[in-house]
């Protein structure tokens, strides 16, 4: 279950992980046709939504461009072969359905290349169908592929942590190409149009990479560079000594084949730039994807402009130009789904691709009235349903940061709502917002005090306007009146030699609270979880303990309090970041003082919940599924008919009817749990 490790760790330094989960029932759904059942009755199982979700590459077929490929993130590839009007799935023989590079062959167009996690593939048929194209890639992590555009069959991988490896018979055998790269984390490619043995490699951290011999030995091109951080690059077809660098801090430039480079402009020296593409008939125009929408520039990168009209989500990640429509451009989005821009990038309308691939963070159901649900994604902000997830609209004015992490109702007054957000998709910055009208409308609250990206989010369920936040690092928040003031109640400690500090509190403050747990049964009882463990405060967060005893896995990612007995407590471990943790889900008896683990074991669990109406029945959210338990822990099954999901971030269980069970995934937006074995 941990083969793709590499990936999430370097991923999570942008936002989230890229891992392997499945679209709906092998198709992809629109709002208006997600979710099943007669209206006001339980939902069917299956995926409910949210629309949209994340594009990674587009290609266009050079000699009939309505012909039209997206590799997404958990929805595999989809096709158009009318100009974007009509699309359908394009699996067939794909083993991992998040899609990075997808390519296709200049001298061929029926011949397509797709990179995922776990290998090449490769399509000899205009993707309706695919085969394994890896055989000597050891390194499987494929974030980037190229071909060379005057050599039929020799095509360039970029891999996570492999370096560069290269095909000279179609993609059947590859070699390793790494000579001289000092940072083997590959994210773009590029060749010279013109002389194709020149290469350029962008890594994520070491800089700009230079190869003059097709791959046999590289050199670092760096000087001038000081952001070396690349994710994209771009060759001037008409000058290939004019070569873009897109970095975590904007775009640089270089008119010398990468000897020197010139630092960005003032408009992009803040933008994390995904994507970079120079006009195929005019290369004086160069496009940008950013993290904050679509930059133009019509003088050679000397100065740039947005062009995101119309944009309605702005972290864009691949652009692409048709090439023989150069006025026609496609840009996929984080959340969004895929837009097109037919005059140049001046106005932009969305899609209408069948995507349901949401990221989902939260999920929350109305506890008055069991039809309303409402989603956190990554990318596209918050969602409602008023059907049990049939049909989603978007909720999001006055909310700024579109990476939910965090959700939750207000019990005693169901318009209340509050998230946790992350400001920007690189951002350390963060927040938490406010709707009192049932997510019609928000606002920021703690501005001032609350600085850090939020991940946790709780409600005293008995303290009428008590709210806590956990933060990435800055420790734990608690407002008593509905978010009007902040207090800091983890103490303050910031770093080890903070004057009269305790140790418990230098553990706690550095650490990142990935879940808060109020006692039900005593406001006084406050537990959290941390990749350190579980710390709990029996005193109102006046003070906190170390609670880890028997907790063998201290990455812990999901924390539950039996709502009948106090004391029974269960805890979900496990961190995509580092293969060596073993997951799981562990039990206490004696509200934290030991642990033991249950049956669940080898499994990273990201998510736990009760049937609310039988706490010896318990649901686990993991990397592989969900799990359920009916006796308290002792025995797990998993879900029978559960979609091809795989990781699982967030549970939902209806309080009024348990039968209804929703799960937010990594890409393949919400699902509601089928029959059980």
């Amino acid at each position: 279950m941990h083969e793709k490790t590499s990936v999430r760790a370097l991923l999570g330094a942008l936002l989230v992980g890229l891992l392997t989960v499945g679209l709906c029932g092998g198709t992809a759904r629109t709002a208006g046709a997600t979710g099943g059942g007669p209206a006001g009755g339980p939902p069917s199982p299956g995926c409910s939504g949210p629309p949209g979700g994340w594009a990674f590459s587009i290609a266009i077929d050079p000699r009939r461009t309505d012909t039209i490929y997206v590799g997404l993130h958990g929805g595999g590839i989809i096709k158009s072969a009318d100009g974007g009007r009509n699309w359908t799935p394009a699996n067939t023989g794909l083993n991992d359905l998040t899609v990075m590079p997808l390519v296709i062959d200049p001298a061929d167009s029926r011949v397509i290349y797709a990179g995922t996690h776990v290998g090449i593939y490769k399509s000899t048929d205009g993707a309706n169908s695919w085969s394994e194209a890896d055989a000597g890639l050891t390194t499987r992590d494929v974030w980037s592929l190229v071909p060379d555009p005057r050599s039929p069959g020799t095509l360039y991988a970029g891999t996570a942590g492999g370096g560069v490896f290269k095909s000279t018979d179609g993609a059947r055998t590859w070699s390793k190409a790494s000579d001289g790269l000092t940072n083997l984390v590959i994210w773009p490619l590029a060749v010279d149009p013109h002389h194709t043995q020149t290469l350029y490699a962008g890594t994520f951290g070491g800089g700009v990479f230079k190869s003059e011999d097709g791959g046999v030995r590289w050199s670092e091109s760096n000087e001038g560079l000081t952001n070396r951080r690349i994710y994209s690059l771009a060759v001037a077809p008409d000058n290939p000594a004019t070569v873009y660098a897109g970095t975590s801090g904007g775009i640089f430039k270089s008119d010398d084949g990468c000897r020197h480079w010139a630092p960005p402009t003032n408009t992009l020296s803040q933008q994390l730039v995904f994507s970079l593409t120079v006009g195929p008939s005019d290369p004086k125009t160069v496009y940008a994807g950013t993290g904050e929408g679509v930059f133009l520039s019509s003088d050679r990168g000397q100065h740039w402009s947005e062009a995101s009209a119309g944009l309605s989500n702005r972290i864009v990640w691949p652009l692409s130009i048709d090439p023989q429509h150069p006025q026609t451009i496609y840009a996929g989005t984080l959340g969004g789904g895929v837009f097109r821009s037919t005059d140049g990038g001046q106005s932009w309308r969305a899609v209408p691709a069948p995507l349901a691939n949401q990221v989902v963070f939260a999920v929350a159901v109305d506890p008055r009235n069991s039809a309303t649900l409402y989603a956190g994604t990554a990318g596209a902000g918050v969602f409602k349903s008023a059907d049990r997830g049939r049909n989603w609209a978007s909720i999001n004015t006055g909310l700024r940061n579109p990476v939910i992490k965090a959700l939750v109702v207000d019990p005693t007054d169901p318009m209340t709502l509050y998230v946790g957000a992350q400001e920007q998709f690189l951002g350390s910055a963060g927040g938490v917002f406010k709707s009192t009208d049932g997510g019609r409308s928000w606002v920021q609250i703690g501005a001032g005090t609350i600085r850090r990206r939020v991940f946790s989010l709780a409600i005293d369920p008995h303290r009428d306007g008590t709210v806590y936040v956990g933060t990435d690092g800055g420790g734990i928040f608690r407002s008593t009146d509905r978010g009007a003031t902040w207090a800091d109640v983890s103490r303050g400690a910031i770093n080890e030699n903070v004057a009269g500090v305790t140790p418990i509190q230098q553990l706690m403050h550095p650490r990142p609270i990935f879940v808060l747990a109020v006692d039900p049964n005593d406001s006084e009882t406050v537990y959290a979880g941390t990749d350190g463990g579980v710390f709990k405060s029996s005193d109102g967060t006046k003070t906190w303990s170390e609670v880890n005893t028997g907790l063998t896995d201290r990455r812990v990612r999901a924390l539950i309090i039996d709502p009948q007995d106090s004391g029974t407590l269960y805890v979900g471990s496990g961190d995509f970041s580092d293969a060596s943790t073993s997951g799981g889900v562990f039990k206490s008896t004696d509200k934290g003082k030991s642990w033991s683990a249950t049956a669940l074991g080898n499994h990273w669990v990201l998510s736990l919940a009760f049937d609310p109406k039988d706490a010896r029945t318990v649901y686990a959210g993991t990397d592989q599924g969900v799990f359920k338990s009916q006796d308290a822990g002792k025995t797990w099954v998993g879900v029978k008919t559960l979609v091809t999901a795989h990781y699982v971030l967030t549970l939902a269980v209806d309080p009024h009817d348990p039968t209804a069970i929703y799960g937010g995934t990594e890409g393949n937006g919400i699902f509601t749990v089928g029959e059980w074995p």
